[in-house]
């Protein structure tokens, strides 16, 4: 029986969201049984055969449902097609209750579709069977095939599959939202001649020569994951060799690679050792799978991504010269910060991707002994996207908690520098607010008391608490202006006799919910604070604060531009990062006329030597200067897009 798809169904919708499923039907687990028909191995295509580069097999999904129902809503692209299917639910006798399908409709917009069925279904436990096919996509995402050499030289695919953020329902019919979590059975009949790796450990190899299925074709069976979100389900399959290493905790670390890099696996396997060891201990979860696989293809779409038991990445992040031990801290804290603790929505994006981020910072500088401290990386970060933001307000920004308007904004914007990297600096400046212990603590009870479950930055907050008598009056209070709204403040650093006043400014533009005004924690250095950092607050009700002239944001934890009246003395602070940030300050405010080119000029004099970053970012300007063409300030822009976005997942998904 073939089940057409059919009528486009109406779907209610909330002004500016995108549409979410019902929730009085939640998945608790899914099996799935997938025979892949992947050429070039054991499997030969026969002329006109029909299954050459395609996938498929039946999906079992066993359902909570909390109120009577005759039509089941879930996600499944127009490229799966469903063959059959029945659901199953359990009646008060103890016994079965079957329910046939009469129709399935589907809404492409929203790649939704709903089951029909001939009877109303009881609340209760029931399951869902569906048989289905689909074809390898030719576009890096889905379930779709990369090149590789094999060990003559000959050209090999692997299957592999990018389900983040909405790419799992073009491969399986499935509950495709990240509050939907529930845990995987994954059974893959692939050819002779491949490996498949999932997300958990390999629990049993099937094979039977005298089974027609398994002619030239051999099942891998895989135990089943813990509780987590349909876009962290991965699996790959290739003839791959890898390497393996333990971390203290008995970890078994696997780096996959074709033979091409089997003397470029050392630095990758050293890293991610080092990265769970780390993390383990800071975060005190211990990680919840016994095996983490590590892969890397030529084609593909991000920098890496951080399927939960199986990370895949960009190939030349992971081998050789160009390795990427950025790219394995992130993707390697994401197991933690994304998988162990997924945010409800796409909105709250950043609860993921920022805190890897901001835990990234920390994971280079353990993974290098020191030797990229994690306190000039955060504060070179902020400096950088400033200047890649070199007004306060980019027309394209977004803020780094946004509204999901639909599927094309879900694939590009929510995924763009304000949900990673000015996620991550807004955390470091909060930690560093706080304090790093009470920091530290506060998140390892965040992530215990979310554990296997969804969060939002509500949630998040109230796991903390403001130290402060004279500071915002709550967590929420400080970090939603900077989560909530695009740009960053401008403070004016006014001398009048020995004493300087800080004044917050703001443009005049479109208010906000939060007025384009901030709490802003203000570091400052001065003769009196012995060389010590020390804070005050400029709140959003104040107008100023009056201390001695002193050097604003030494370490570069705030998030706010700085525009000295008079320069302060160069004994207070002469480091690079401060010259940098002077460097991109002033040429700010020369760009958006808050002061004169000769003001700018004597900034930059009273600066001396520049090292080679700094001369760099002076050149460019310079050359912005003389030209004086909007092309020549995207150029300077994409300095820093280049530097800030070294991560190269966030890169190609900003695009």
């Amino acid at each position: 029986m073939i089940i057409s798809l059919s009528i486009l169904f109406s779907i209610p919708l909330v002004f500016g969201e995108l549409p979410r499923l019902p929730n009085h039907i939640k998945p608790t687990n899914f099996a799935l049984k997938l025979i892949t028909y992947l050429p070039g191995y054991g499997y030969i295509p026969q002329p006109d055969d029909g299954k050459n580069m395609t996938f498929g097999g039946e999906i079992d999904i066993d359902l909570d449902i909390t109120k009577a129902t005759k039509v089941i809503r879930l996600h499944a692209k127009n490229s799966v097609i469903i063959e059959k299917g029945y659901l199953r639910s359990n009646n008060q006798d103890g016994k079965f209750d079957l329910f046939t399908i009469e129709k399935i409709t589907e809404s492409d917009e929203f790649q939704q579709i709903e089951i029909h069925f001939n009877a109303t279904i009881a609340p209760g436990n029931a399951s869902l069977i569906l048989k289905f096919w689909s074809e390898f996509n030719d576009l890096p995402k889905g379930f779709y095939t990369s090149p590789y050499e094999d060990q003559n030289g000959d050209t090999k695919l692997a299957a592999v599959t990018q389900f983040e953020a909405y790419y799992a329902r073009s491969a399986i019919p499935c509950f495709d939202e990240p509050s939907l979590k529930a845990t995987w059975e994954v059974t893959i009949i692939h050819p002779d001649g491949t490996n498949a790796i999932s997300n958990a450990p390999r629990a049993q190899i099937l094979k039977n020569r005298d089974s027609e299925l398994f002619k030239n074709f051999t099942g891998t069976v895989f135990e089943k994951t813990p509780k987590m979100s349909s876009y962290l389900l991965a699996f790959v399959i290739s003839a791959y060799e890898y390497r393996t290493a333990e971390t203290k905790s008995g970890l078994q670390v696997r780096l996959h690679f074709p033979p091409e890099e089997v003397n470029n696996t050392d630095e990758a396997l050293d890293a991610a050792v080092k990265s769970f060891d780390y993390f383990e201990t800071l975060l005190g979860i211990k990680f919840p799978i016994s095996k983490i696989d590590l892969i890397g293809f030529k084609y593909y779409a991000h920098g890496a991504m951080e399927n939960w038991g199986l990370i895949t990445f960009q190939y030349y992040s992971l081998y050789g010269q160009y390795l990427s031990i950025e790219t394995i801290a992130h993707e390697i804290a994401h197991q933690w910060f994304g998988n162990l603790v997924t945010m409800d929505w796409w909105s709250d994006l950043w609860l993921n991707e920022g805190f890897s981020t901001f835990y990234e910072f920390l994971g280079v500088h353990n993974i290098t002994n020191g030797k990229i401290d994690y306190k000039k990386t955060t504060s070179a970060e902020v400096a950088r996207y400033l200047s890649y933001h070199l007004h306060a307000k980019k027309a394209d920004e977004k803020p780094t908690i946004k509204q999901i308007e639909n599927l094309q904004f879900l694939d590009h914007a929510a995924f763009a520098t304000t949900t990673y990297h000015k996620g991550g600096i807004i955390l470091n400046m909060f930690r560093n607010v706080i304090g790093h212990s009470k920091f530290d603590e506060s998140i390892r009870q965040y992530l215990k008391g979310q554990s296997y479950s969804t969060a939002n930055s509500s949630e998040f907050f109230s796991y903390f608490k403001m130290p402060w008598k004279n500071g915002p009056s709550s967590v929420a209070d400080f970090l939603r202006p900077w989560l909530e709204q695009v740009g960053h403040p401008l403070i004016h650093n006014c001398q009048e006799f020995d004493n300087g006043i800080l004044r917050s400014i703001d443009e005049q533009v479109p208010i906000p919910i939060w007025g384009y005004q901030w709490d802003i924690p203000v570091w400052y250095m001065n003769s009196d604070s012995n060389k010590k950092l020390k804070l005050v607050w400029l709140l959003r009700n104040s107008t100023a604060f009056i201390i001695k002239s002193a050097r604003i944001n030494p370490g570069g934890n705030g998030i706010f531009r700085v525009n000295y009246e008079i320069n302060p003395p160069k004994s207070i602070d002469e480091s690079d990062e401060y010259k940098e940030s002077r460097l991109t300050d002033a040429f700010a405010l020369l760009t958006s006329k808050q002061i004169n080119k000769q003001r700018y000029l004597e900034i930059v004099e009273s600066l001396g030597e520049l090292n080679d970053e700094n001369q760099q970012i002076l050149d460019a300007q310079m050359q912005i200067l003389a030209i004086g063409d909007e092309k020549s300030i995207e150029k300077y822009e994409n300095i820093f897009s280049s530097r800030t976005m070294s991560y190269p997942k966030f890169a190609s998904k900003a695009k």
